[in-house]
């Protein structure tokens, strides 16, 4: 919304973002979708529009207009200064489509198949089973043993080290 708005800049903007999105990801809201902005795309629209950060809270930046914080003597602030991070839970994807979450005291514990959310204390299993998560150089070989399985061909096993398959 406030990317839209030309005909009026106001000397202060309070906008609200994502503090789930962590600082080092540009995600931008697509219309009609109710995920929020993450703040590193605020502070790039923020830089365009020529206001700079000068504070924040849980899930708000405080932007102040550019020639206003100069005259008013008002530094900028980094987004890490705003909050430390460092420690937020990450969700990735490893190279055998994992998904991973880090820190996670349940992976530290051996359980890799269940994650807690940091929001609404749900949880949830991997979203891939076991069976269809491979490194990407073993592709040929899963595939040929997978399609095999599923159509129930009885040489199922003696195949699954083919690397002829598709």
């Amino acid at each position: 919304m406030w990317k839209g708005l030309s005909r009026v800049s106001p000397k202060i903007v309070v906008i609200e973002f994502n503090p789930l999105i962590p600082f080092d990801t540009r995600y931008i809201n697509l219309p009609g979708e109710n995920h929020g902005n993450s703040a590193l795309s605020l502070k790039e629209l923020a830089d365009e529009k020529g206001y700079i950060i000068v504070e924040g809270l849980w899930c708000n930046l405080i932007l102040v207009r550019r020639d206003v914080a100069t005259w008013a003597g008002l530094r900028e602030k980094g987004l890490q200064a705003i909050r430390d991070q460092n420690d937020l839970p990450r969700f990735f994807f490893g190279f055998d489509g994992t998904l991973v979450k880090h820190p996670s005291w349940l992976r530290a514990a051996g359980i890799s198949e269940l994650f807690i959310l940091p929001w609404g204390n749900c949880v949830i299993q991997q979203p891939l089973t076991r069976i269809f998560r491979f490194y990407a150089d073993r592709l040929a070989v899963r595939r040929c043993f997978v399609l095999r399985c599923v159509l129930c061909l009885p040489d199922c096993a003696a195949h699954s080290s083919s690397s002829g398959c598709i």
